[in-house]
C-alpha cells in the first residue's frame, strides 16, 4: 500500500552492483534480506542486512576496497551465507558470513598472480559454492567448490577453453559439456574433483546447457551435428548413460535457419 511502502536507502545511499554475471546479489535470511551494494564508481563492495524498516536496515562488512569487483552470494541455512568475490588484482577471496559483522570474514583467497583472471559463473552446490573461471595463459577453464572453509575449496576440474556456456545448476549439481580426446562429452560435477567427470558420450554431435531440462528424474537436451544438419532432442539418466533418443527437431537447412531459437 502507499502508506505500507519507504524508502530504506535514499538516493545516494544505494547504488547497484552491477554485476557481470548471472549471480544472486540477494538472498532472503528468514525474515530478513542480505545483499551486495556498490562496488563500481569509486565505492568499495558492501554486504548489507535489511529486516525492511530504516531502523533494521545497516551495513554488515566492507567485502571489497576496490571499486572494480564482481560478488554473488548463497546462503545455505539460518545464518550461514556464502560470498565470492573477485578482486581486480587477479584473486578471488571465498567469505563466510552469520550475518553479523564479527562473523562475517574471508575463508579463502585464491591468487593467479601470473594470469589473466575472469569469473564466469557461481552456482550453489549441495555443500557450498561451485565457480567456474577462465585463465590465460595457457587458455583454459577451472571448476572451483568451496564449503566455505580452506580445507574444503579447491579445484574441482580444469577444462578445455573451447567450453563457452555456463553451466546449469540441479538438485546440488552442475551439468556442462566439454570434450575429452576430442569428443564431446556432458559432464557432471557434485562438489569435488573426484566427482567431476563425463557422464554421457555425445560423439560426433554437440549440445549446449542453454536447453538442458530437468522432468521426471531425467536430462533432456537438444543435440546437433558438426554441419548443423540434423538435430534431436535426447534424454538421459541424471548420473548418466548412452543417450536415448527422443525425437528428430530439424532436418537439412531447417536447422540452421532455426539455430538461434533451437537452444
Amino acid at each position: 500500500t502507499p502508506s505500507g511502502t519507504q524508502v530504506l536507502l535514499g538516493v545516494g545511499s544505494y547504488d547497484d552492483t552491477g554485476a557481470l554475471i548471472p549471480a544472486a546479489q540477494w538472498v532472503a535470511d528468514d525474515d530478513d534480506v542480505l545483499f551486495l551494494q556498490r562496488g563500481g564508481y569509486n565505492l568499495p563492495l558492501e554486504l548489507w542486512r535489511s529486516d525492511g524498516s530504516v531502523g533494521g536496515t545497516a551495513r554488515i562488512a566492507v567485502v571489497s576496497e576496490s571499486d572494480r569487483v564482481t560478488g554473488a552470494l548463497h546462503r545455505r541455512g539460518a545464518g550461514d551465507l556464502l560470498l565470492l568475490v573477485e578482486e581486480p588484482s587477479r584473486k578471488l577471496v571465498v567469505w563466510r558470513s552469520d550475518g553479523t559483522p564479527a562473523g562475517t570474514q574471508p575463508a579463502r583467497v585464491l591468487e593467479f598472480p601470473d594470469q589473466y583472471l575472469s569469473l564466469r559463473s557461481v552456482h550453489p552446490t549441495a555443500t557450498g559454492i561451485a565457480f567456474m573461471v577462465s585463465l590465460a595463459p595457457p587458455s583454459r577453464n577451472e571448476l572451483w567448490y568451496s564449503d566455505g572453509t580452506v580445507a574444503g575449496t579447491g579445484l574441482g576440474a580444469v577444462l578445455p577453453d573451447l567450453l563457452s556456456e555456463v553451466p546449469v545448476a540441479h538438485e546440488g549439481s552442475l551439468y556442462f559439456t566439454a570434450e575429452v580426446n576430442g569428443e564431446e562429452w556432458l559432464w557432471r560435477g557434485d562438489g569435488s574433483a573426484a566427482t567431476t567427470r563425463p557422464i554421457v558420450p555425445l560423439g560426433s554431435r554437440g549440445a549446449r546447457a542453454d536447453s538442458f531440462e530437468f522432468f521426471d528424474g531425467r536430462l533432456y537436451f537438444v543435440a546437433c551435428e558438426a554441419d548443423r544438419r540434423s538435430c534431436a532432442l535426447l534424454s538421459t539418466a541424471v548420473d548418466g548413460g548412452l543417450p536415448a533418443h527422443v525425437a528428430a527437431v530439424c532436418d537439412d537447412d531447417d536447422c540452421v535457419e532455426i539455430d538461434d531459437d533451437l537452444w
